[in-house]
């Protein structure tokens, strides 16, 4: 079984009543259920996706996915680290694509 990656946060949120230093994810793991779902969360909360490699809502609650989290979990992240959650989902997708 792989391991889940670990992304240190720049600066610690509290997440559930706890602070957090570091998220846990894995992206491998992710089905078409878990990519449907993280969408229509984000349609739940009135925010339209757009382009799926360039959308960030679209990034960082897949990235929510990953972890196990909610996504409004992502948006207690500093700028920086919510930034950089997203561009790891955006180029785990592109990684393998034909450009």
């Amino acid at each position: 079984e792989k391991k889940m990656d670990t992304y240190k946060l720049k600066k610690p949120v509290v997440i559930d009543g706890k602070e957090t230093t570091e998220l846990k994810y894995d992206l491998d793991r992710l089905g078409g259920k878990d990519i449907q779902d993280a969408i229509n969360e984000l349609h739940r909360d009135g925010i339209a996706v757009g382009a799926l490699e360039l959308d960030s809502n679209y990034h960082a609650a897949v990235f929510a996915k990953a972890c196990g989290l909610a996504y409004a979990d992502m948006l207690l992240l500093s700028a920086k680290d919510y930034t950089k959650v997203c561009l790891i989902v955006r180029d785990f997708f592109l990684e393998d694509s034909e450009v």
